[in-house]
């Protein structure tokens, strides 16, 4: 019985703030991998169903960004492993994270083929699929294989090895779930000037993925330049309070993540049918859904924030006023809608590579002051002033600009 003490218990503030430095990392490389290519594909493939194009044109565009990614995403792997030592010195100042950056960096390429054939499988609509590969699949994996590990070991890694494992499984049940589904596509056949109009090029592919590259990043970047920040001037322990906080807020933007999930195939669909009046509509009603759906989380998040984080210890309690604010920040996210999926599969991806790079450069600059004088509740500060800019900054353009 003892092996399993340890789970119950957790494994408390300097463990989960090691795994959470690891996980930011793996997360930033992993966009800069995918190179805005899991976008592109979503939007690609929506377009192609819903304009009946061959079964070949969604396979030629998925094999040339495969051909792209891959090769890339394996040199970022190698790259990182050979940099953790001094990212883990010079960055973070911390000598303990050298070896779980190297161990991350593994997780590069298996979670860019997750990611990419995530989105093609939304792009087919395959909300079910869509939905296990996003939510469940890695923590459920990762559950499994972490209390496999600690019977057999109490290595304070085991939970970046589960990770890793879990999202090589993961990787792998998607490719047989989008290989299934892709053969079972029986679209009409186009005449030689049609499959020559609609052929994809790759550096057709590199100009639109770039941009959704960018912004993918900086988009990650601003939901983990907190945690990367407070990795670099407060104690680890600190971190790993942040990142329970910063997961229990998530909460709040939950229906927006699964409104987004349904709606992004819907709105390329629509900008490629060019039902304009469709997108309005489905636009409108899926933000009042968020709205009221969000509402009631936060709510009771605001009421009872030290009863939810003594669940995981008394230590996160500390955590109580940066828990209030992270969650206020993804209130407004998710009462602003689904706006940056609606700009990237509208063709306006440099609008929100242009909101998110000025709305990074807020929180960088905040963090920077704030986090020194106040810590987590600092950076939870900063993190929601940031986002209030970009999500707003979306909305105007698209109530009094967008086309």
């Amino acid at each position: 019985m003892s092996k399993f003490v340890r789970p119950l218990q957790g494994y408390g503030p300097e463990v989960m703030g090691v795994f959470a430095l690891s996980l930011v990392v793996l997360q930033i490389t992993s966009v800069i991998a995918r190179l805005g290519m899991d976008t592109f594909l979503l939007r690609s493939v929506a377009e192609s169903t819903a304009l009946f194009y061959t079964t070949n044109k969604i396979k030629e565009t998925y094999k040339e960004i495969l051909l792209l990614t891959i090769p890339f995403s394996i040199l970022i792997s190698c790259a990182l492993y050979y940099l953790a030592p001094f990212i883990s010195e010079y960055v973070f100042h911390k000598s303990e994270l050298i070896t779980p950056l190297q161990y991350i960096a593994l997780g590069i390429v298996p979670m860019t083929v997750l990611f990419l054939h995530r989105e093609a499988i939304r792009g087919l609509k395959r909300m079910v699929a869509f939905s296990f590969i996003d939510s469940l699949a890695v923590p459920l994996f990762a559950s499994i294989i972490l209390i496999t590990l600690i019977y057999f070991s109490d290595s304070e890694f085991s939970p970046i090895y589960a990770h890793i494992l879990s999202l090589t499984f993961a990787a792998i049940f998607s490719i047989l779930i989008w290989t299934t589904y892709v053969n079972q596509l029986r679209h009409p056949k186009l005449n030689n000037d049609e499959i020559k109009e609609t052929k994809v090029t790759r550096r057709k592919i590199l100009a639109t993925s770039f941009p959704m590259m960018l912004s993918g990043s900086l988009f990650l970047l601003m939901g983990w330049v907190d945690t990367f920040m407070i990795g670099m001037y407060r104690d680890i322990s600190e971190v790993g309070v942040y990142s329970v906080a910063l997961k229990v807020s998530a909460l709040t933007s939950i229906i927006l993540i699964s409104i987004n999930s349904i709606s992004a195939p819907k709105f390329a669909e629509m900008w490629g049918k060019g039902d304009l009046n469709g997108l309005k509509i489905v636009t409108r009603y899926s933000t009042k859904l968020i709205f009221w759906g969000a509402l009631p989380i936060l709510l009771f998040i605001l009421l009872f924030p030290g009863l939810i984080l003594k669940v995981f210890g008394v230590q996160f309690e500390l955590a109580i006023t940066a828990l209030v604010l992270l969650s206020l920040g993804q209130f407004i996210n998710s009462i602003s809608g689904s706006v940056n999926y609606l700009l990237n599969m509208t063709g306006h991806e440099k609008v929100v590579l242009n909101n998110i790079t000025v709305a990074l450069l807020i929180n960088i600059v905040l963090n920077y002051i704030l986090i020194p004088l106040y810590g987590i509740d600092g950076a939870a500060l900063a993190s929601l002033m940031s986002m209030a800019y970009w999500n707003f900054a979306g909305v105007i353009y698209i109530k009094y600009k967008g086309s």
